[in-house]
């Protein structure tokens, strides 16, 4: 967030309005970046209808960079609906429109929602993979027409944290949320049931209630 505020503090020059490069990013390598952007804010665009959010986007073109500003080993990162944190790791269509989901449910949901973790990790992240239209949850619900390898969503972690712990030792569960989210969609009106949910939260009203009923 610091860094957010004061960009240029930190080793980032402007380039356009809400984008930051690390200064020193060669000139192709910035307009790759933007190129890959637009992509997936297109991917991101098509899923919601449209970007109601738009962050302070970062672009590391080092992985020395990501870490020196706290990102660690990420390849990419968000903080709310404020902040996109790019790097080379994850200067791809379906990483960045990941995070970009992310952002717009932070922000549908509001500030207060998001700090208390109203919305379950697993649904969040579930969400930001249909989204981005990850390969490798089209390839479980291909394999899997039938359900989503009976996993349960009480099996997948609800608070971030935990979510965090466990993807770091079973990636998998990606796409298992995605699947579960998939399923829900299919009852609720696709991407537009998404948008409802999200609304109804803003509005006081709580996840499980949202997404038990139509």
């Amino acid at each position: 967030l610091a860094v957010a505020v004061c960009p240029i503090c930190f080793g980032f020059e402007k380039t356009e309005s809400g984008i930051y490069v690390q200064s020193g990013m060669p000139v192709g390598e910035q307009a790759l970046t933007k190129r890959v952007l637009v992509l997936a804010e297109n991917r991101i665009r098509y899923f919601y209808g449209d970007i109601e959010y738009h962050p302070r986007v970062l672009i590391c073109a080092t992985q020395k960079c990501i870490g020196r500003i706290g990102g660690g080993d990420a390849t990419s990162g968000s903080v709310g609906a404020f902040v996109l944190l790019l790097g080379p790791k994850g200067m791809n269509e379906i990483d960045i429109s990941h995070e970009l989901s992310l952002i717009e449910v932070s922000g549908r949901i509001g500030i207060y929602h998001s700090i208390m973790d109203t919305v379950p990790a697993w649904f969040d992240e579930g969400v930001a993979v249909v989204a981005s239209d990850a390969p490798e949850f089209a390839a479980l619900a291909k394999a899997n027409q039938n359900g989503c390898l009976n996993t349960p969503t009480d099996h997948l972690p609800v608070d971030k944290t935990r979510w965090f712990e466990e993807a770091s030792k079973y990636p998998f569960i990606y796409a298992q949320a995605g699947c579960r989210v998939a399923e829900w969609m299919a009852t609720r009106g696709g991407s537009h049931g998404i948008s409802r949910l999200l609304a109804r939260i803003a509005k006081g009203e709580s996840f499980d209630r949202a997404y038990a009923e139509h």
